[in-house]
C-alpha cells in the first residue's frame, strides 16, 4: 500500500478537495490586492501578482454551482503544477474558506466520485475517501488550462440554442 500526502482544501458551499503535498506553493492571506479581468468568467475573475507574474484565481465554489457563491475567502492558496510532455510549470491560485489542512492518504482509500458530486467530474483525476467523506483529487492542469471556461462557454451555447446543439449531422 502507497501512502502520500495531501492538502485538504475547503472551497465554501460545502465543496471541497484535494491537492498533492507538492502542489501547494504558498498561502495569501485575505484581503489582498486582487485585479479584475475584464470580459472573464464569473469563477476566475481576478488575478494576483505573486513572484511578480498574475496569476489566475479560480473560485471552485462557484465553478461548482454554476454561478457566484458571494462567500468571502479567508486565504488564497498559489498552485502549481506540471503540464503535458513539455512539463510546462503551470501556476494557479484558489480561492479557500479555511486554511488548507494537510493530510495523508493512501492507495486503500481510493473510491468512485459520487452521484452527488457530478460536477467534479471535469476536473478530477480521481476520488478519494478521507474521515468519511469522499473528496475529489484535482487535476489542477485542467483548471489552469483554459478547459473551465470552453466547457462552460459549451454549456451556455447549448442553452441559448438548444436545437443547434441536438442536431446531428
Amino acid at each position: 500500500m502507497s501512502t502520500g500526502g495531501a492538502w485538504l482544501l475547503e472551497f465554501g458551499a460545502g465543496q471541497a478537495g484535494v491537492i498533492g503535498e507538492r502542489q501547494m506553493l504558498h498561502l495569501l492571506p485575505v484581503p489582498l490586492s486582487l485585479h479584475a479581468v475584464p470580459a472573464s468568467p464569473f469563477f476566475c475573475r481576478h488575478v494576483v501578482l505573486w513572484e511578480q507574474q498574475p496569476i489566475p484565481v479560480l473560485d471552485m465554489s462557484a465553478w461548482l454551482e454554476g454561478r457566484p457563491t458571494g462567500e468571502e475567502a479567508a486565504v488564497v492558496a498559489i498552485t502549481a503544477c506540471s503540464t503535458g510532455a513539455t512539463r510546462e510549470n503551470l501556476k494557479g491560485a484558489l480561492t479557500l474558506s479555511a486554511i488548507p489542512r494537510r493530510i495523508v492518504v493512501s492507495d486503500d482509500q481510493a473510491c468512485a466520485l459520487p452521484a452527488e458530486l457530478a460536477g467534479w467530474r471535469e476536473i478530477a483525476l480521481s476520488c478519494i475517501e478521507h474521515e468519511t467523506r469522499p473528496l475529489p483529487v484535482m487535476n489542477l492542469a485542467h483548471a489552469f488550462s483554459g478547459a473551465l471556461s470552453r466547457s462552460v462557454a459549451e454549456s451556455q451555447a447549448a442553452e441559448a440554442y438548444p436545437m443547434e446543439a441536438e442536431a446531428k449531422f
